[in-house]
């Protein structure tokens, strides 16, 4: 009787230790699954992210080069505005 009930109780504790085995292959077959979306996800977002600064980047460039053009434009204007104040008198001088 007695080593019936070891062997059954030693029967149990394997499959226990099986089943337990196969929940948790399944579980990490589960988790890397998981954890391969999530990185795949994460690089589309890093390689979104560049896609923006790069955009970013060139439109301060852009505004970078109006803002030259502008600067020019005023020099440009306040010479005009200068030699037409000499003629008339009004130089910085006087």
């Amino acid at each position: 009787m007695r080593l019936k009930i070891g062997n059954v109780l030693i029967a149990v504790l394997t499959a226990l230790i099986v089943i337990g085995m196969f929940i948790g292959l399944i579980y990490l077959l589960f988790d890397n699954t998981r954890l391969g979306f999530v990185n795949i996800m994460t690089e589309y977002r890093i390689e979104q992210k560049e896609e923006e600064i790069d955009a970013a980047k060139k439109e301060i460039e852009d505004v970078k080069g109006d803002l030259v053009e502008w600067q020019n434009t005023a020099n440009g204007y306040k010479f005009q505005l200068d030699l037409l104040n000499k003629d008339n008198g009004w130089s910085e001088d006087e």
